[in-house]
């Protein structure tokens, strides 16, 4: 028994070390690409421009989103779901890439998700 506990103890510490070593990388990763100017410290839409994305604005209203080109304040596509609205903007604007800055995706609850 005191074998098996004594197992699962090695197995927890080095999922813990492996977790935080894993998050250290990605740190230092950042850095480095921030330091070299791949990625700036605030995302702008000119810089999502310049990564051939086209900068949209997602508005939520009355249980619908919304989504503008940000440059011309056109719309491009509604749908009550994340995954609606994202079938409809690839269906309306085929091989074309969106992306929509972080705080934009924060106040229509999809922080921690891509567009």
């Amino acid at each position: 028994m005191s074998d098996f506990l004594f197992i699962i103890f090695i197995w927890f510490c080095g999922f813990i070390a492996g977790w935080m070593g894993r998050e250290k990388h990605a740190i230092n990763q950042v850095r480095k690409m921030r330091e070299s100017g791949l990625v700036p410290e605030v995302v702008t839409a000119e810089y999502l421009e310049q990564q051939d994305f086209i900068p949209i604005m997602i508005e939520h209203d009355k249980g619908m989103f919304f989504v503008y080109n940000i440059k011309d304040k056109s719309f491009m596509a509604q749908g009550r779901t994340k995954q609606e609205l994202e079938k409809n903007l690839a269906r309306n604007f085929p091989d074309k890439q969106f992306a929509a800055l972080p705080q934009n995706l924060k106040e229509v609850g999809f922080d921690n998700d891509t567009i």
